[in-house]
């Protein structure tokens, strides 16, 4: 237990014992049909994390034995990068659902969350943060930001009709795709891979360690992963369902690429590279074969712009009106645009930190885990 200011409220490591109290205060001060109420694994799963401080240790807020507030947190870990493309691995979380209870806002008490997890957890690691809300005391605070990631989105049906949101005069580019079937693959080959294409290179990402693989993708609980490889590469992909406003699954699907890592480190550089831009294309001939009307994939920097573009991908967020005119929410599917901001709260990262060198994507945070079971 943490001590405070005062004996009245204090800060409390997440044990065992709470759990249920904690899925109360989600239910009556959150969101009553909140998903991760509908299943414990996804839950245990979601805030397990990866790394030197796995596991659910996330701060509580107690007055007196009464729960009033939480900071849930996933721990993860920072392959932190230079320009000479040293790297230096730190701990760090990612920001999920942060809640005090209305009848003690304006009491500072969520400053004592927030000191506990940079002291507990070295900072953190958000995406997706309310604009409104949030943007402005993460940057108040020093919090390295970028407004959106990119979005490279490429049609594999010649009518995407379902999934376009507003009127839209684009014309997109429909292109056949070769096919690749995926690979069984285990945790430690993944983090060899990833090593060996980051090696000397400036690459600020979460580690990828066999850990990180083994907990983000092959233990999730409720989504299946598919892993696709050559000698160009590695690919991770799942397809993803669209549910109507009723939260109905329809029969439209969209293939989201959560990860690209290169054999060739040119492409860390920006440069092309036809294998690896064929093996994308072949996932996504893969994905139209299961019935995806698109693909697309979320990054946070423009090194792969060419790559991405030889695979007949155009990037659609920072493109008007484009970045509005595609569905972007699929559980489900809703006309507002998605929000993929990006922010790093720690002041081991440097302030002249540049995106441009860095690696995140949609399933660095909690942007890619399922809203409906």
């Amino acid at each position: 237990m943490d001590n405070t200011d005062t004996k009245r409220f204090k800060v409390v490591k997440f044990e065992e014992r709470y759990f249920d109290e904690l899925k109360d205060l989600v239910r009556t001060g959150w969101n009553p049909n909140h998903v991760l109420l509908k299943s414990d694994a996804l839950f245990r799963w979601h805030y397990i994390g990866f790394g030197v401080n796995a596991g659910m240790r996330f701060p509580l807020l107690f007055d007196g034995d009464k729960l009033i507030g939480y900071r849930m947190m996933t721990p993860i870990e920072f392959t932190l990068s230079d320009k000479k493309g040293n790297h230096k691995t730190i701990p760090l979380s990612a920001s999920s659902l942060y809640y005090v209870d209305k009848e003690y806002r304006g009491m500072k008490l969520g400053v004592m969350l927030e000191q506990h997890v940079i002291q507990y957890y070295g900072g953190y690691f958000t995406i997706a943060a309310n604009p409104v809300t949030a943007v402005p005391i993460l940057k108040r605070s020093g919090c390295k930001m970028i407004d959106t990631m990119l979005r490279y989105f490429r049609p594999l049906s010649e009518d995407i009709s379902p999934i376009i949101v507003e009127n839209c005069k684009h014309s997109w580019r429909y292109m056949d795709a070769g096919t690749i079937t995926p690979s069984d693959v285990n945790s430690t080959t993944l983090a060899d891979i990833w090593y060996s294409s980051i090696e000397g290179k400036n690459v600020t990402a979460l580690n990828r360690s066999a850990l990180f693989w083994q907990w983000r993708y092959i233990d999730d609980p409720i989504y299946k992963y598919y892993f696709f490889r050559n000698n160009s590469g590695l690919i991770v992909a799942r397809i993803c369902d669209i549910f109507n406003e009723q939260k109905e699954k329809t029969t439209n699907k969209v293939l989201r690429i959560l990860e690209v890592v290169p054999v060739n480190q040119n492409v860390w550089d920006g440069k092309n590279d036809e294998e690896l831009s064929s093996l994308i294309d072949g996932v996504c001939g893969w994905g139209k074969n299961q019935g995806c009307l698109a693909a697309e994939f979320y990054f946070s920097s423009r090194r792969f712009d060419a790559v991405m573009k030889d695979a007949f991908f155009e990037e659609i967020n920072l493109a008007e009106p484009l970045c509005n005119s595609i569905m972007s929410y699929y559980e489900p599917e809703s006309e507002s645009h998605r929000l993929s901001n990006v922010g790093i709260m720690s002041s081991i990262v440097p302030d002249d930190f540049d995106f441009e060198y860095s690696y995140f994507t949609l399933s660095d945070a909690d942007q890619d885990r399922p809203n409906i079971l």
